[in-house]
């Protein structure tokens, strides 16, 4: 990778960062639930919100399932909640990153950092990643998946990857 590539990158991760940030103490009622359930499923193995009273009350299964097996291993009380920003954080990252890889397949140079950059500020991108939601990693593995899909066609472990 060249150097102006990382310098796009790293711009493009200060800018999703100076917009993260302050948002940074923030949490809705959508991460609120998400943790109830994870909790739940933790700590009682129930898929419900109160214990005792099973329930499908959650829009986002596969993150709060992901939050279960952390909770299960690191604990399910507050830490909880850094787990969700963490994995929200960590993932809007690498979704910047994968996108920039697959946008400078497709396009030109300066194309690819201005869609980056884009991206990298997108208000609801930003807000949902820095809420604590499933929001980045659901970018993550769209543009994960375009990205696979570009080369499948080319060999049997392309192919495999994308379907991965």
């Amino acid at each position: 990778m060249s150097r102006t590539h990382i310098l796009a990158l790293v711009g493009a991760v200060v800018v999703f960062a100076a917009m993260v940030i302050p948002l940074h103490n923030g949490f809705t009622d959508d991460g609120f639930i998400h943790i109830q359930y994870a909790r739940n499923i933790a700590d009682y193995a129930e898929y419900a919100f109160n214990p005792g009273e099973t329930s499908f009350g959650t829009s986002s299964p596969l993150w709060v399932m992901e939050l279960a097996a952390f909770g299960r291993v690191l604990g399910t009380g507050d830490v909880l909640i850094t787990i969700s920003r963490v994995l929200s954080w960590l993932a809007g990252v690498l979704a910047i990153f994968v996108f920039f890889a697959l946008a400078r397949r497709i396009t030109s140079f300066p194309v690819a950092v201005a869609a980056t950059f884009a991206i990298s500020a997108n208000a609801w991108f930003v807000r949902w990643t820095a809420l604590s939601m499933e929001t980045s990693t659901a970018v993550l593995s769209v543009t994960a998946v375009c990205l696979a899909s570009l080369d499948a066609g080319r060999s049997r472990s392309n192919s495999a990857r994308l379907g991965a």
